[in-house]
């Protein structure tokens, strides 16, 4: 039985974390602004830029919509996002040494976590 309750409550959190995640932006037109910037190709502080990348629409769409999302972590207008922007790029770094040395292990060879 607590093993099916633990299942239970991790489906329930993954989908209230889907809905944070995703039903919050729509419902706040989160969604609608980015899209409407990168037609536009406006960066949220009202300069523009050139929005072809490598000439392959898909790739380019996405890399449209992540520049438009990061822009104020990197552009120095916000130093607080600025620094919480570098605080999580050191802690991704950290995260990935750990990956990668859990993955040199002798015991995890030819895992999933060793590739």
């Amino acid at each position: 039985m607590p093993h099916t309750l633990s299942k239970a409550s991790l489906l329930v959190l993954t989908l209230f974390g889907g809905w944070c995640l995703h039903g919050f932006s729509t419902s706040n037109s989160f969604f609608e602004t980015i899209t409407s910037l990168n037609e536009q190709a406006l960066l949220p502080n009202g300069r523009s830029y050139h929005n072809v990348f490598t000439g392959v629409a898909p790739v380019d769409g996405l890399l449209s919509t992540l520049l438009t999302f990061f822009w104020p972590v990197v552009d120095g207008e916000h130093p607080d996002l600025c620094l919480t922007g570098i605080l999580f790029g050191g802690q991704a770094v950290a995260a990935w040494t750990l990956t990668m040395l859990e993955g040199m292990r002798r015991g995890n060879s030819w895992r999933v976590v060793s590739l």
